[in-house]
């Protein structure tokens, strides 16, 4: 009898020998009653809209008025007598002088009361655009959003109702009093007997034109070097949120001074900084009468 059970259990491992090379023609109905569904090998992605769903319910006014309302440098005009609302794109200042944006979307909204785990609840006009959900809402009063949703989350950023925007004016300006601590020729902080870092004060003064702008360093209110510290030409004017922008590169540099309109007689600046001692600040100018 031990031999014999021996006997069968070498048969039973030879048969299954040949049957993985192809050795004996074993029945179909074999192969695929041990096959294991592909899709019970695969780890499901879970669905983030349904962790965190959001609920859009129709409503029959809004709380928002209508207007150009700009984001980056898109603007969204809503009409909210007809629902519609459509979005165009800007380069810069002269594209929208020009009417020579690039249109991304016209078509109507809904208002809808929002509730939403990540969002909170609020009332908004809707719209989707290629399958994104779009919100564009005023939370908290005075403050203007737009709220984007392709599949994963939320993504928010302010939105500025544009009014009258603010323009450069040319001519000359200075700056506020500034300071920084000095350098040496090495670049190396410069100190004093008691090893305080000694400060320097110092004004910009700034030179615009329709097709120049530069940027002076002077030690007073009133006088500045003669040659420019940065200078560009043929300058663009950048349109962002609402705000005009231009850039004079730094000379040899990687960063700019940025300008930025503010009003018939004052230009806001960030001169961004390269190294210790390039005179990088923030401030004013005043226009020089």
């Amino acid at each position: 009898m031990k031999n014999k059970a021996v006997t069968i259990v070498m048969g039973l491992v030879s048969l299954a020998v040949l049957a993985s090379c192809g050795g004996t023609n074993a029945p179909a109905s074999t192969t695929a009653a041990t096959s294991v569904p592909a899709t019970t090998t695969q780890a499901s992605e879970p669905d983030v809209t349904d962790i965190f769903a959001d609920t859009y319910t129709d409503i029959d006014s809004l709380d928002l008025a209508s207007g150009n309302y700009m984001v980056a440098n898109v603007i969204y005009a809503f009409d909210k007598e007809n629902k519609k609302i459509s979005s165009t794109k800007y380069e810069d200042y002269d594209a929208y002088k020009n009417k020579q944006g690039t249109a991304l979307y016209d078509g109507s909204v809904r208002f809808v009361k929002v509730t939403s785990v990540l969002l909170g609840d609020f009332n908004a006009a809707y719209f989707e655009v290629n399958g994104t959900v779009y919100l564009l809402y005023e939370k908290p009063a005075g403050s203007f959003r737009l709220s984007t949703r392709p599949r994963g989350g939320w993504s928010t950023s302010s939105a500025v109702l544009l009014g009258e925007i603010p323009t450069f004016s040319m001519g000359n300006y200075v700056s506020d009093k500034q300071s920084q601590n000095k350098v040496n020729e090495e670049g190396n902080y410069v100190y004093d007997s008691q090893g305080f870092t000694i400060r320097e004060e110092y004004y910009f003064f700034l030179e615009l034109t329709e097709t120049k702008a530069s940027v002076f360093l002077g030690d007073n209110p009133t006088t500045h070097a003669e040659n420019p510290l940065h200078s560009v030409e043929n300058y663009k004017i950048r349109f962002i949120s609402g705000k005009l922008h231009i850039d004079i590169p730094h000379k040899d540099g990687d960063f700019a001074c940025t300008l930025t309109s503010k009003s018939e007689t004052e230009i806001k600046f960030v001169d961004a900084m390269e190294r210790k001692g390039d005179y990088s600040c923030s401030g004013t100018f005043t226009k020089i009468a």
